[in-house]
């Protein structure tokens, strides 16, 4: 019995969880972060692991867009030394 290609991704999610492989640094967001894993990776697990990066990190940037909304950043100003 063949698998649908939306029951891989959750398997791979699924199993990414369990070696808990997205952890969260420091900056808030989600990594991947493998952890020695065996076998290999095709580029559609890849996706799907970016996918669900994705995901998880959306609330967290749409906070962030609208701190930096609200609060933009002031440009930056040289100004010579004093001289004293």
């Amino acid at each position: 019995m063949s698998h649908s290609h939306a029951e891989e991704v959750a398997r791979i999610i699924r199993i990414t969880d369990e070696r808990r492989d997205f952890v969260h640094d420091v900056d808030g967001y989600v990594y991947y972060l493998p952890n020695g894993a065996n076998g290999h990776l095709s580029a559609w697990m890849l996706r799907a692991l970016a996918d669900e990066l994705d995901r998880r990190n959306a609330a967290w940037d749409a906070q962030i867009s609208q701190y930096f909304a609200e609060n933009p950043p002031t440009p930056w100003r040289e100004e010579p030394f004093d001289e004293r």
